[in-house]
């Protein structure tokens, strides 16, 4: 359960990162390279696929 709370947690605040990315993107003249979603957003998500297999192998 820590896990899963944990988790929630670290896609909040890569939710809010994002909104603050955006914002500042908008204001930038020149186009600019997501690193964040190329290396960061992937690995939440093996990183969260990861958590929920394992979770619902223990209940089995």
């Amino acid at each position: 359960m820590k896990k899963a709370a944990l988790l929630i947690i670290v896609w909040l605040i890569f939710v809010i990162w994002e909104i603050e990315v955006a914002k500042w993107i908008q204001e930038e003249a020149q186009h600019v390279f997501r690193i964040d979603l190329v290396i960061i957003l992937p690995g939440l998500v093996l990183l969260t696929l990861y958590t929920l297999k394992n979770n619902f192998n223990n209940i089995k």
